[in-house]
């Protein structure tokens, strides 16, 4: 985790911040979000199996493939086992515009 996160998101979760947490789709973004949650108490922020799910659908076509070990996730676990089904990675910026509406209709 860079410096700049290590630093932060301790004192804002001791601030009482809701801290929500979105990652890529792939098993780096797994183990990230599973520290994320465990260490800070975030929630699921479009990650889950659904959304995975979803963004295969909506993403464009050309995507990577999913390598390496699988993780599991320990908030959602029907997540792995979606990702392993899909084979392919889904970065954040295929959903940024979702995770962008998000945001206006919560926080503007």
């Amino acid at each position: 985790m860079p410096t700049a996160q290590r630093s932060l998101l301790p004192r804002l979760a001791a601030a009482g911040v809701a801290l929500h947490h979105h990652s890529e789709f792939d098993w780096r973004g797994i183990a990230i979000g599973n520290h994320v949650m465990g260490e800070f108490g975030a929630l699921l922020w479009r990650f889950g199996a659904k959304d995975d799910l979803v963004a295969l659908a909506v993403a464009p076509k050309l995507r990577r493939l999913l390598t390496a070990t699988a993780s599991d996730a320990t908030r959602d676990v029907a997540l792995g086992f979606a990702m392993q089904q899909a084979a392919r990675v889904i970065e954040a910026e295929m959903v940024a515009d979702d995770l962008l509406r998000d945001l206006r209709e919560r926080v503007l």
